[in-house]
Formats: structure tokens, sequence, C-alpha cells
């Protein structure tokens, strides 16, 4: 190589890396707000759906009698419960997501996935779990653990 084609791509290699450079100190970071500390649901009211029986009101969730019990830790992306049998049950929470005061988290347990709904502003949750044609909703309130 000579040495006019030498300085060509050392010039050429240099402006990528300020190019490279400048467009990443260009970008702005997003704000994150800051999610909210745990909070510790009752569930109240329920209705369960059957692909071939219609809706009606439903006594429980699942094997829990109402009024259930949540905890959602929102930065260990967890819920917790407890099983009819004393035992904790933890769902992993796989989704977050927040537009201004709402929060929608989502995940899958076992053969059902479930949607939780709740706000920064107001004490309401409903609760959705889902499986093969069957669907249970839940609602009830909110409160921060601490």
């Amino acid at each position: 190589m000579d040495r006019f084609t030498i300085a060509v791509l050392a010039l050429a290699c240099m402006t990528g890396a300020a190019f490279a450079q400048e467009a990443t100190t260009d970008k702005a970071t997003p704000q994150v707000e800051a999610l909210p500390t745990p909070a510790d649901c009752t569930l109240t009211k329920a209705q369960l759906c059957k692909a071939d029986g219609g809706c009606a009101e439903s006594k429980s969730l699942g094997e829990l009698a109402l009024p259930a019990k949540l905890l959602i830790h929102y930065t260990d992306k967890v819920i917790a419960s407890v099983s009819a049998g004393g035992l904790p049950h933890v769902s992993t929470i796989d989704t977050l997501s927040s537009t201004g005061e709402n929060l929608t988290l989502q995940g899958v347990d076992g053969a059902t996935g479930w949607v939780i709904q709740t706000s920064r502003a107001e004490d309401g949750v409903s609760f959705t779990v889902v499986s093969h044609e069957v669907v249970l909703t839940a609602f009830g309130t909110c409160k921060a653990t601490h």
C-alpha cells in the first residue's frame, strides 16, 4: 500500500469513530419513572367465564376464597400469594409497562396467563387470569406496604 492509501484509510477510521462518538453522545437518556413501593392487594369480587357456560359471580380466586390477598413487588418483578394449603405461591412479572398513572403487569404461570391493571394514583386493581376456555377476572384495592 502506498502512503496516500494508508492516510485515506486512517482518516476514514478517525472520521467514522468521531461520528460514532458524536451519535452516542447526542442521544437523550430516556427518563424512567421510579416504580411504586410493593403493594398489598385485596381482591373482593370475581367473575368466572367459561366458553360453554357463560359468566357468573365467583366466590373464589381459583382455590383461594374471596377476599384473596396478593402482594405485588414491582421492582423484584413478582406477585405473591399463599396457596389454600398455606404455602407461598410466587409468579414472575414478565412484562411491566407504565403509561401515565396506569401500570400493566403480565405473566405466565404454568398453563395460565394473567394481567394486572393498577394505578399509581388510585387504589383500584383488576386481575385477569386466562386458561383454555376459562377467564377469571377479579377486582379489589391495593395499598402501599410502606
